[in-house]
């Protein structure tokens, strides 16, 4: 069965209103149901059931997207937990207190981890409260909360500079989880000189992490294609 946008790709989905096949560019989610472009727009013009975005702020304490480019936010961001606790993410003083806590007890390598990894969520909140922020001035609809958190304009630099360290590149990505479980075992690796485990993790990661990257970016001109 072919998509109904795209007739010479296969579907992987049904729409939850209309019922007619899309493929998985097509696919839009909304309260856990699957909706095409066409049935999506019709239920928001029809006014039932508007996704409420100003819910999203409510765990946060946004600043304005003028004043969350202040260079305040990249010397915050050099302390863990600082720039989290700044935007309004309480998850901030988690890292902060283990940061410090690892130090005093010469944990040297969790206190690495921890630097890095409260690094990269400082800018992806700072991202997904640009988008939302967006979305609201431009009274957009946001159909997958998980698409906050995508970095899907990656610069080529930083991206290359954050492949180098194992689980980087999927933090600055916008993958938390899976950033962080490689970046924690890489440097267990190296902390027991399992050098070996180390090299072969930095290689999956590096290969992993441009195929991610250019799947987003496909994803991207897709989407761009389909608007036009």
């Amino acid at each position: 069965m072919n998509c109904k946008y795209h007739q010479n790709i296969n579907a992987t989905n049904t729409c939850n209103t209309c019922s007619k096949w899309i493929c998985e560019n097509c696919v839009l989610e909304l309260d856990n149901k699957l909706y095409c472009k066409d049935c999506l727009k019709e239920r928001y013009r029809q006014g039932n059931n508007k996704t409420n975005i100003t819910t999203l702020n409510n765990n946060f304490i946004t600043t304005s997207m003028s004043n969350s480019k202040n260079p305040l936010i990249y010397i915050l961001n050099f302390i863990p937990g600082c720039l989290p606790l700044y935007l309004g993410d309480k998850k901030g003083l988690k890292y902060l207190i283990l940061f410090f806590m690892f130090l005093c007890l010469n944990f040297e390598t969790f206190a690495i981890i921890t630097f890095i990894y409260s690094f990269y969520q400082g800018f992806n909140i700072k991202r997904k409260l640009e988008k939302i922020e967006y979305m609201e001035k431009n009274n957009l609809i946001i159909t997958n909360y998980k698409d906050l958190y995508i970095n899907s304009n990656p610069n080529k630099l930083c991206f290359i500079i954050s492949s180098l360290v194992p689980g980087c590149a999927y933090l600055y990505l916008g993958n938390s989880k899976k950033g962080l479980c490689l970046l924690s075992l890489f440097f267990i690796f190296l902390s027991l000189n399992f050098e070996i485990f180390a090299i072969i993790l930095f290689l999956y990661s590096l290969c992993d992490s441009f195929y991610i990257k250019n799947n987003i970016l496909k994803k991207k001109f897709l989407e761009n294609i389909n608007e036009n």
